[in-house]
């Protein structure tokens, strides 16, 4: 089975009023979290040890694993931040670097959405559905390093693979 891996602007929100001030939209404002700080979510369930890590029919009718960072309270000297990553599936560690998907030095976009920019994490598979079925129930581990000024910023979970949530809407992936 073949897979690219990749980053893709996924913006939301109305763009801020203008008021001559430096805007990071792409930075998160949570009163819980204490100085720099990241995490990521998947499906809109947070990426923790023991979290599942759920396959989905992505919008470009891919199968594809999205991961959404979560940043705040760093600095930066413009709109982007560097981000190392990589997802180990077991038993399936024959991509880039000896992971299943990797990527060193990618861009998180973190301004706001006028400037575009990436701000999700696609691991897209391209491969029949009887490719990807074998990956459910296996042990996967997720880390993910931010550049900041503030020094590095770390994830480091081990997950469960899930192929599709209680969503079906994944079914028209499948158009061999």
């Amino acid at each position: 089975m073949g897979l690219a891996a990749g980053l893709l602007v996924a913006c939301a929100g109305e763009e801020p009023e203008d008021t001559g001030e430096v805007m990071y939209c792409g930075l998160v404002d949570d009163p819980a979290m204490e100085g720099p700080w990241m995490t990521a979510t998947n499906l809109g369930e947070e990426l923790v040890d023991g979290a599942d890590l759920i396959l989905e029919c992505g919008f470009q009718g891919l199968y594809m694993f999205e991961i959404h960072p979560r940043i705040g309270g760093v600095s930066s000297s413009n709109d982007y931040l560097s981000l190392n990553w990589y997802l180990d599936i077991e038993g399936r560690n024959d991509g880039p670097a000896g992971h299943f998907a990797a990527r060193d030095f990618e861009q998180i976009f973190i301004g706001c959405p006028s400037n575009g920019g990436p701000r999700t994490i696609q691991v897209i598979l391209d491969g029949p559905l009887d490719a990807i079925t074998p990956l459910d129930g296996l042990p996967a581990r997720f880390y993910a390093e931010l550049d900041t000024l503030d020094g590095p910023r770390t994830i480091d979970v081990d997950l469960t693979i899930r192929l599709f949530g209680d969503d079906d809407n994944w079914s028209w992936c499948d158009h061999e």
